[in-house]
């Protein structure tokens, strides 16, 4: 049928025109070989109909349609996904950026990233922390820096994955700090890179230290005194006591005594009486200051001891025991009874 159609279009455009073919025939001949040449063709001989096209045409319209829905569903899931994402690194900055611990990213040796908290942790306003003025290099403690730069290279190489250790570092005024951080190797930007936190634990150094030499202290005084010194809990059993007690009790390991009461080692008499003073001191939380005692001991054995009890608190100031100090007066009152 197309080819019908082309050919009456072009016998008409020759015989319009009234000029020759390409082969130097006249008009009317062309035509009339045109007008042969399509009466020639019957279009019901043709497999080819207008319900062919159609259907064709229509089918493409289908696929059209459908190829605009899914573009139209593609753009808008993008789009949706893009906004959840947005969020979620909307909230992740947020986060990052109130966080209670310092956060950075360090690249060849100087930070490229850091949070408000990072940045004060060492005194600096973050624009001057991510200069390149301020490396990381210059904020160690030169005493710590090989330790440093020994976990960075560890990472860097792949060795291994996370490093969590504490050093020192000098803030821009000067005063040291110590700082744990807990770092990993990573890309930011597409480069090599350290991200990790940070935690000024200077407070929490100076806390231990001062413990430990008041532990320090409190050993040197329970391993030196020759007096009986102890902490017993609320029910009156023994939880530290001095060296001391080894010659008092007759035992080769004071820790031995861990767990154990009077009962285990004077007789009931005296121990109900000592257990009844720390009780009555427990509930009213009044000391007994200065009290002479007759210790009998489960061997037989009588000694004398000048002794003083108070209430044992804790930090918040409730009672949760008793402690005190026993000062072995045995020959004293021996040499008073033979004066007497």
């Amino acid at each position: 049928m197309a080819l019908m159609r082309t050919t009456h279009l072009y016998a008409f455009l020759t015989l319009a025109v009234g000029c020759p073919n390409l082969k130097g025939q006249p008009g009317a001949s062309l035509f009339a070989s045109a007008h042969a040449m399509a009466a020639a063709i019957n279009p019901h001989t043709s497999s080819w109909t207008l319900q062919h096209t159609m259907i064709v045409i229509g089918t493409l319209a289908v696929i059209a349609c459908l190829a605009l829905l899914w573009v139209l569903l593609l753009r808008r899931k993008v789009a949706e996904q893009s906004a959840i994402w947005q969020q979620s690194e909307s909230k992740f900055r947020s986060l990052v950026e109130q966080s209670l611990v310092g956060v950075y990213v360090i690249q060849e040796g100087r930070f490229i990233y850091v949070n408000p908290r990072m940045a004060n942790i060492f005194g600096y306003s973050i624009e001057e922390m991510t200069s390149a003025k301020v490396t990381l290099r210059e904020i160690i403690h030169d005493e710590d820096w090989p330790i440093v730069e020994k976990q960075i290279q560890r990472r860097m190489t792949g060795e291994i994955a996370t490093a969590h250790y504490t050093f020192r570092a000098c803030r821009k005024d000067g005063f040291l700090i110590n700082v744990e951080v807990l770092g990993s190797p990573g890309l930011y930007n597409g480069k090599p890179s350290i991200l990790g936190t940070a935690m000024d634990i200077t407070e929490r150094k100076m806390a231990e230290a001062k413990l430990a030499e008041a532990s320090n202290l409190l050993d040197t005084l329970l391993s030196n005194s020759p007096d009986s010194i102890y902490f017993k809990d609320l029910q009156s059993r023994f939880v530290c006591v001095s060296k001391g007690f080894e010659k008092l009790f007759h035992v080769s390991d004071i820790k031995a005594l861990t767990g154990k009461t009077d009962f285990d080692f004077f007789d009931t008499e005296h121990a109900r009486e000592a257990f009844q003073d720390e009780q009555e001191i427990i509930r009213t939380g009044n000391p007994i200051i200065g009290k002479v005692e007759t210790e009998t001991h489960s061997d037989g054995r009588v000694t004398s001891a000048l002794t003083t009890k108070l209430p044992w608190r804790d930090n918040n100031g409730n009672i949760i025991g008793t402690f005190g100090i026993s000062k072995d007066v045995t020959a004293v009152k021996e040499a008073e009874s033979k004066l007497l």
